[in-house]
């Protein structure tokens, strides 16, 4: 019997824990506006559509402004993973430098690199 894996991100983030898939979900745009607000900085400014997510792995729909420049979400869906943790190069540079060791993330995908994944 296989254990269920919700909706998660390559990179090991759970999307029903993510503020912008829980957003865009349920259609929430006074959360939209407040995310944009926080997540916008002195480099990237983001509005309230920019808060739109249906998961890292659909194919069509990537936030450009969020998805598009992703490492971790191009190598995942080049490679057919359903998270990093499958990969045979796990943990790579780019899981190195954007998921902490010590992170729920992290500690999720080395327990899901221990699975044997059939290809």
């Amino acid at each position: 019997m296989t254990k269920h894996i919700p909706p998660m991100a390559f990179c090991g983030l759970l999307c029903d824990q993510c503020p912008v898939y829980i957003a865009t979900k349920t259609g929430d745009d006074i959360l939209k506006a407040k995310l944009a607000q926080d997540y916008s900085s002195g480099t990237c400014i983001f509005s309230p559509e920019d808060m739109h997510c249906t998961g890292c792995r659909a194919p069509t729909g990537a936030n450009p402004k969020m998805c598009e420049p992703c490492f971790i979400r191009s190598c995942g869906l080049k490679r057919g993973m359903e998270h990093c943790g499958q990969c045979d190069d796990y943990p790579c540079q780019w899981i190195g430098q954007f998921v902490p060791a010590d992170s729920d993330h992290r500690r999720r995908l080395d327990a899901l690199h221990e699975i044997p994944f059939s290809k």
